[in-house]
């Protein structure tokens, strides 16, 4: 029987080659047919994964890239959408090209200027625009 240290390290090893879409239920069910008692169950497996990076793997984000944020903000007004992210797919390696919803959302981002209207600022910015004042209250039937 192998010590608890080499155990551990086959156990790893062997959820690592395993398909990300299966639940960490069928994952402790492979386990168990496997390992037997050694086996960990889902809890574990759950701790295992959201302690690896295996979760983290993804995407780029925008946001921690300055070389694609500039490479975008460059392009703004002056390609479509579609084209600056096939000028991404063209420059860039794919693990750092962000998906097209990310990119859309930060293209829409930039064009609202970046600053999140929140309840308060919307409140305060329609109290200040004469506007506002001319218009009826709605009523609520």
């Amino acid at each position: 029987m192998a010590t608890r240290e080499p155990m551990q390290a086959e156990i790893a090893a062997f959820l690592e080659a395993q398909p990300r879409m299966l639940t960490y239920s069928a994952l402790a069910d492979a386990l168990a047919a496997r390992f037997g008692a050694a086996a960990w169950d889902a809890e574990t497996i759950r701790a295992f994964f959201l302690r690896s990076d295996r979760l983290t793997v993804g995407r780029a984000q925008i946001s921690r890239d300055p070389e694609i944020r500039a490479f975008i903000r460059d392009r703004i007004g002056r390609q479509r959408g579609e084209e600056i992210l096939a000028a991404l797919r063209a420059a860039f390696p794919a693990d750092r090209v962000p998906s097209r919803s990310s990119l859309y959302r930060f293209l829409q981002a930039e064009a609202c200027g970046r600053r999140p209207v929140n309840r308060a600022r919307r409140a305060k910015l329609s109290s200040d625009d004469p506007r506002a004042a001319a218009k009826p209250p709605v009523k609520m039937i």
